[in-house]
């Protein structure tokens, strides 16, 4: 059933591409985009990041873990390789986070969460490489105090009205789950595997004249787009959500790039380099 979820999921997300001067991404739902798909459950909640503050446990609000079941504020990257995760395709390892989503003050469990690893609409997708392993990347701005670009994440009332994406939660979702979509960049400087801003390091891909994207001289690496969506059942009115981080407008989520390697480059070669869809059936 999972599975189904995500097949169909696939087939009706955006995907995305962007200017430099915005830090989003624009979409581009009007063509099928090859890549491959995960789906992933709830793993653990924990005040850590890993990435803001390794070795630092309890410094962090508190987030919400998929995938890697061991991710924590003392994690490396050769401790996560391995370990069992919550996502079903074999050798995805990696670890993704985001802050707990609460409604009315009580933390809600999130639910199914859909990831997905697509062309992205890039120019030439022969030049995509395989996302480089340890690559740590943060989506979206734990800092804003207003609503953020829906070219980096949207809010939704997950099922057929899907589609309808807004910058704000909506007022209601009347039975369905309420979804957060978030893009991640799909440019990498080549050298850093993080940054001292946990941003500079990538950055998302350029719209060219003829409607297709680039990425900018200063990250010249082509990456497949990272997507993900996460829901929450909550039933009722939507004005009671909160995020660990403050506001709605602070969404952001976190990559950690735990892949086993050898099988991230056969995927990314196989399906997305390659113009295929291996979403499961």
């Amino acid at each position: 059933m999972l599975k189904q979820v995500l097949a169909l999921t696939l087939l009706v997300g955006t995907l995305a591409g962007a200017s430099p001067a915005s830090a989003g991404i624009e979409p581009d739902g009007s063509e099928e985009q090859a890549g491959f798909g995960v789906v992933c459950g709830f793993s653990h909640r924990a005040k850590d990041d890993p990435i803001v503050f390794p070795d630092r446990p309890g410094m962090a609000h508190s987030h919400d873990f998929i995938g890697n079941r061991r991710t924590n504020a003392f994690s490396t990257y050769e401790d996560m390789v391995g370990n069992p995760s919550t996502c079903d395709r074999a050798g995805d390892d990696a670890a993704y986070w985001f802050p707990t989503l609460s409604n009315n003050g009580e933390p809600v469990e999130p639910g199914v969460t859909l990831v997905y690893y697509r062309t992205g609409a890039l120019s030439d997708t022969s030049l995509i490489r395989p996302i480089p392993a340890d690559l740590r990347v943060i989506a979206g701005d734990s800092q804003s105090n207003g609503p953020q670009d829906m070219r980096v994440l949207t809010w939704a009332c997950a099922g057929p009205g899907e589609e309808n994406d807004l910058d704000h939660v909506p007022a209601t979702c009347s039975g369905e789950p309420l979804r957060l979509h978030f893009s991640f960049p799909n440019c990498w400087d080549g050298e850093r595997l993080d940054s001292r801003d946990h941003h500079s390091h990538v950055a998302y891909a350029w719209k060219r004249d003829d409607d297709r994207r680039a990425c900018p001289r200063s990250h010249p690496v082509q990456l497949p787009t990272l997507m993900f969506s996460t829901r929450w059942q909550i039933d009722g009115p939507l004005d009671g959500v909160r995020l660990a981080s403050g506001s709605p407008d602070t969404a952001h989520a976190d990559f950690w790039n735990t892949w086993v390697q050898p099988e991230m480059k056969r995927l990314t070669a196989d399906c997305v380099v390659a113009g295929r869809d291996c979403s499961p059936n």
